[in-house]
Formats: C-alpha cells, structure tokens, sequence
C-alpha cells in the first residue's frame, strides 16, 4: 500500500485549543525606555505609541517577546509552545498600526538620561503601570505556569529599550536595568 493511501485511512483529529486568559497589572519597577524601531514617520517623540484615542501603550509584542524569553531562560523550546500564548492588544498605535498595551500610570517625559546615547525616546519612570491581557492554550499551560512566565519576564527579561535581556540583541552591550516589572494577577 502506499503512503498516501495509508494516510487517507488514518483519521486526524485536531483537538480544538483550550484558551484561558489571566489579566496581569504590571508596575515599573525601573524606569521604562522607549523608542519604535522605525522612527521615519515619527515627527516628534510626542507621537510614540499613542493610540487613536490619545493613551500611550507598550507594543504588545514587546511583552510577548519578554515572556518568551523568559520561557527561553527556562530552556523551553519555542517551537513547543509558539501559538499557545499571546497579549491580547488593547489598541493600535496610530502611525504604525502597532499592537499596544495601555500604560494606564505614568506620564511620559523627552528622555534626557538615556536619550543622548539612543538619539531620543520617552522615559517613563519606575511605578508605571500597564495592564495586560495574557491569553494561552491551558492544554499547554498552568495559570500557575503563566503567572510565574510573566514574573520571570518582568524580573530577568524586562520590556523596551535598556532592558536586562537587551545585551543578547546587541552584541558587545553591557546589561542595564531599565523596564524590569512585577507581574501581579488583577
């Protein structure tokens, strides 16, 4: 018999996902760094990541990149679990079409400290605040599990720019401490 033939006989059967959500707020525990990759359409830092209704966020993949590194840090392999869990945006930003998260505390200011070095960006200081929806595959994943992924992400890996994970992107860059974050359950 062949192969395709012995395949047509197999039934496949694709169990449906078992998705969950946990809301998370996330409280700075260091300052927050940011600046969008691609700055051409960018006039002012005034314009980055603000939704259409006016309210700054973080990109949502920077926080699904976090966690990810954070699982990475554990020696999960990405493969395994790519698909099984993701932030679920709260808007878009309006040059880029970025996914975001709210930062719903904390007012961005022109950053001074990190901004000579980096050619601009928005500083946010340490307490700000953001809520993130994280959705995953409970076939896959524990909310214990999600709970200490997004801990672990906030503490090792951080968000934006300057982050404790950075150096792994950059060559040759030492570790920094900014957009490190508690991950706390709402």
């Amino acid at each position: 018999m062949t192969k395709v033939k012995e395949l047509k006989k197999k039934a496949v059967a694709i169990k449906p996902p078992n998705l969950k959500a946990i809301r998370f707020m996330l409280i700075g525990t260091a300052p927050l760094v940011q600046r969008p990759i691609v700055t051409a359409r960018y006039k002012s830092d005034a314009e980055v990541y603000r939704s259409a209704e006016g309210w700054r966020g973080i990109p949502s993949n920077g926080l699904l990149q976090s966690a990810i590194g954070a699982m990475q840090l554990q020696g999960l392999k990405i493969r395994t679990v790519a698909g099984m869990f993701a932030v679920v945006p709260d808007g878009f930003d309006t040059l880029e079409g970025t996914a975001l998260t709210r930062i719903t505390r904390g007012v961005p200011r022109d950053s001074l400290e990190a901004g000579e070095k980096l050619g601009g960006g928005l500083f946010y200081d340490e307490g700000w605040e953001a809520k993130a929806l994280i959705r995953f595959d409970a076939d896959t994943f524990t909310p214990a599990e999600v709970v200490e992924i997004m801990r672990r992400a906030g503490e090792d890996v951080g968000v934006g720019l300057l982050r404790p994970d950075a150096h792994r992107f950059r060559k040759g860059e030492p570790d920094y401490s900014f957009g490190t974050f508690d991950a706390v359950p709402a």
